[in-house]
Protein backbone atom coordinates (compact mmCIF):
# COMPACT_ATOMS: atom_id res chain seq x y z
CA UNK A 1 0.00 0.00 0.00
CA UNK A 2 2.79 2.40 0.91
CA UNK A 3 4.51 1.66 -2.40
CA UNK A 4 1.35 2.62 -4.31
CA UNK A 5 1.11 5.91 -2.42
CA UNK A 6 4.81 6.62 -3.03
CA UNK A 7 4.43 5.85 -6.74
CA UNK A 8 1.39 8.13 -6.92
CA UNK A 9 3.23 10.98 -5.18
CA UNK A 10 6.17 11.03 -7.62
CA UNK A 11 4.12 12.34 -10.59
CA UNK A 12 2.29 14.77 -8.31
CA UNK A 13 5.54 16.22 -6.98
CA UNK A 14 6.97 16.28 -10.52
CA UNK A 15 3.95 18.30 -11.70
CA UNK A 16 4.76 20.91 -9.05
CA UNK A 17 8.57 20.95 -9.19
CA UNK A 18 9.10 20.87 -12.99
CA UNK A 19 7.00 24.00 -13.78
CA UNK A 20 8.73 25.89 -10.97
CA UNK A 21 12.15 24.89 -12.32
CA UNK A 22 11.16 25.87 -15.87
CA UNK A 23 9.87 29.26 -14.67
CA UNK A 24 13.07 29.93 -12.74
CA UNK A 25 15.16 28.89 -15.74
CA UNK A 26 13.20 31.21 -18.04
CA UNK A 27 13.65 34.12 -15.63
CA UNK A 28 17.38 33.46 -15.37
CA UNK A 29 17.71 33.13 -19.16
CA UNK A 30 15.90 36.43 -19.82
CA UNK A 31 17.87 38.35 -17.20
CA UNK A 32 21.22 37.06 -18.48
CA UNK A 33 20.47 37.42 -22.19
CA UNK A 34 18.82 40.83 -22.30
CA UNK A 35 20.96 43.22 -24.32
CA UNK A 36 20.69 47.00 -24.31
CA UNK A 37 21.17 49.32 -27.26
CA UNK A 38 23.20 52.50 -26.60
CA UNK A 39 24.51 55.24 -28.86
CA UNK A 40 28.28 55.80 -28.60
CA UNK A 41 30.34 58.61 -30.10
CA UNK A 42 33.04 57.64 -32.58
CA UNK A 43 36.40 58.84 -31.22
CA UNK A 44 38.81 57.30 -33.74
CA UNK A 45 38.77 55.65 -37.15
CA UNK A 46 41.79 53.77 -38.49
CA UNK A 47 42.04 52.07 -41.87
CA UNK A 48 43.90 48.97 -42.91
CA UNK A 49 43.86 46.04 -45.28
CA UNK A 50 43.72 42.35 -44.55
CA UNK A 51 42.44 39.06 -45.89
CA UNK A 52 38.69 38.65 -45.48
CA UNK A 53 37.66 35.02 -45.36
CA UNK A 54 34.32 34.08 -46.88
CA UNK A 55 31.99 31.24 -46.06
CA UNK A 56 32.36 29.47 -49.40
CA UNK A 57 35.02 26.93 -50.25
CA UNK A 58 37.06 27.06 -53.44
CA UNK A 59 39.83 25.00 -54.99
CA UNK A 60 43.34 26.26 -54.41
CA UNK A 61 44.84 26.57 -57.91
CA UNK A 62 48.29 25.52 -56.66
CA UNK A 63 47.54 22.57 -54.39
CA UNK A 64 44.06 21.57 -55.55
CA UNK A 65 42.84 21.50 -51.93
CA UNK A 66 39.54 22.99 -50.82
CA UNK A 67 40.21 26.26 -48.96
CA UNK A 68 38.07 29.09 -47.61
CA UNK A 69 37.44 31.83 -50.12
CA UNK A 70 39.44 34.95 -49.28
CA UNK A 71 39.82 38.43 -50.73
CA UNK A 72 42.15 41.33 -49.94
CA UNK A 73 39.92 44.05 -48.51
CA UNK A 74 39.92 47.45 -46.86
CA UNK A 75 38.65 47.66 -43.29
CA UNK A 76 38.02 50.34 -40.67
CA UNK A 77 38.83 49.97 -37.00
CA UNK A 78 36.23 52.09 -35.23
CA UNK A 79 36.69 53.19 -31.62
CA UNK A 80 33.66 54.65 -29.86
CA UNK A 81 32.96 55.92 -26.35
CA UNK A 82 29.77 55.83 -24.29
CA UNK A 83 29.06 57.22 -20.81
CA UNK A 84 26.51 55.49 -18.61
CA UNK A 85 24.24 58.31 -17.43
CA UNK A 86 23.42 56.56 -14.14
CA UNK A 87 26.96 55.67 -13.02
CA UNK A 88 28.93 58.23 -15.10
CA UNK A 89 31.29 55.39 -16.00
CA UNK A 90 32.82 55.68 -19.47
CA UNK A 91 33.14 52.67 -21.74
CA UNK A 92 35.33 52.40 -24.82
CA UNK A 93 34.39 50.02 -27.62
CA UNK A 94 36.50 49.06 -30.61
CA UNK A 95 35.82 46.75 -33.51
CA UNK A 96 36.81 46.12 -37.11
CA UNK A 97 34.33 46.48 -39.95
CA UNK A 98 34.86 45.65 -43.62
CA UNK A 99 34.48 48.58 -46.01
CA UNK A 100 32.33 46.62 -48.47
CA UNK A 101 29.77 45.84 -45.73
CA UNK A 102 29.18 49.45 -44.77
CA UNK A 103 26.75 51.95 -46.23
CA UNK A 104 28.90 54.97 -45.21
CA UNK A 105 32.45 55.65 -44.07
CA UNK A 106 32.67 56.13 -40.28
CA UNK A 107 33.53 59.68 -39.21
CA UNK A 108 34.88 60.90 -35.86
CA UNK A 109 32.17 62.70 -33.90
CA UNK A 110 29.23 60.73 -35.29
CA UNK A 111 27.30 58.21 -33.23
CA UNK A 112 27.03 54.47 -33.76
CA UNK A 113 24.58 52.06 -32.15
CA UNK A 114 26.12 49.47 -29.87
CA UNK A 115 24.39 46.53 -28.26
CA UNK A 116 25.83 45.74 -24.82
CA UNK A 117 25.12 43.25 -22.08
CA UNK A 118 24.02 45.33 -19.06
CA UNK A 119 25.75 43.13 -16.49
CA UNK A 120 28.93 42.71 -18.52
CA UNK A 121 29.61 45.70 -20.82
CA UNK A 122 32.75 44.00 -22.14
CA UNK A 123 30.32 41.89 -24.16
CA UNK A 124 29.18 44.15 -26.99
CA UNK A 125 28.57 44.43 -30.70
CA UNK A 126 28.90 47.58 -32.76
CA UNK A 127 26.21 47.93 -35.42
CA UNK A 128 28.16 49.08 -38.47
CA UNK A 129 25.31 49.80 -40.85
CA UNK A 130 26.07 53.52 -40.71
Amino acid sequence: MQQIIAIGMVPTIALIVVPLAVTNLQTWWQSNHKWVKVMATVTAVDTGQDWKYGERLMRDPWSGDWVAEKTWQLYYTVTAQWTNSQTQHQYVFSDRCWANEMTAIPVVGTTVPIIIHPRNPSRYEIIFKL
